[in-house]
């Protein structure tokens, strides 16, 4: 019954509600898709595998004077940085592309949008950027995102920029391939009785679903200055961290009717 419940759900909400949407937001924005083969490539990577990597997007350089920017904002406006839980594991500031020309270079990059644009089949819009600090610490260490998580049930696109060198155990983004696919939804979430709406997944009940389903996971590393370009929909999370600092800027997209709508982190830059 549990099964059959989330079916008719993930129809009416991934089909029905989200294509009318789109449908709408190409009306409201009148903007032709600029199809380029230049970037078969990165698409046929996002849908297969939920993310796909550019190297050298930023050089190693530009990461350096960024972070040090981040540190000394970080250090001289407390009152603007967002923590989970007082936990200094995650440290974020949102609205980040206010404060540094470099951040605002890769707010606005127009390569990204057209990416993003394509991987949705519609218009989106780069809300704000977030830069985040990840640390390890003794207590709650969930790493970027606070655990196991979807952004949504239905497709989204996110771009992340390491701004140190990521391997795993670094804060690497983690992502479970295919787990965006409609079965899979219904499949897994059903699995462990979990509505399709809650879209957090403890480390007990993914360590489950890996293993019942053979699941892979990828890990998503890279050295400083490469660009991750994802898909949210996917079951993800930044790892948690077990040695180095990781600090990484992420381009936060919408459909273009939903900017009005966007609830804001709070504190923002």
């Amino acid at each position: 019954m549990n099964k059959f419940i989330n079916f008719i759900e993930l129809i009416y909400l991934r089909i029905l509600r989200y294509n009318i949407k789109l449908k709408i937001n190409d009306l409201n924005s009148k903007m032709k898709l600029e199809e380029s083969s230049e970037y078969d490539k990165i698409l046929n990577d996002l849908r297969k595998n939920g993310f796909s990597k550019i190297e050298n997007f930023f050089s190693t350089e530009k990461c350096k004077d960024i972070i040090q920017i981040v540190d000394i904002y970080l250090k001289e406006n407390d009152h603007k940085i967002w923590k989970e839980n007082n936990s200094d594991c995650d440290l974020r500031l949102f609205g980040a592309e206010k404060i540094d020309k470099s951040i605002y270079e890769y707010f606005k990059n127009n390569e990204i949008l057209k990416i993003g644009n394509l991987h949705i089949k519609s218009s989106l819009k780069n809300i704000f950027t977030l830069a985040g600090k990840t640390s390890f610490t003794k207590v709650n260490n969930f790493g970027s995102g606070g655990g196991w998580h979807r952004d949504s049930i239905n497709p989204s696109f996110k771009s992340m920029l390491y701004l140190t060198d990521v391997n795993t155990g670094d804060g690497n983004l983690q992502i479970i391939q295919e787990s965006n696919k409609f079965k899979n939804i219904i499949k897994l979430n059903s699995e462990i009785k979990k509505s399709l709406l809650n879209t957090r997944f403890g480390n007990e009940e993914i360590d489950y679903l890996v293993k019942k389903f053979d699941l892979k996971t990828h890990n998503v590393c890279g050295k400083a200055g490469t660009l991750v370009l994802f898909d949210g929909s996917y079951i993800h999370r930044g790892s948690p961290i077990t040695k180095n600092t990781r600090y990484a800027l992420t381009n936060y997209f919408y459909l273009n009717i939903d900017e009005k709508k966007i609830k804001y982190p709070s504190p923002m830059i």
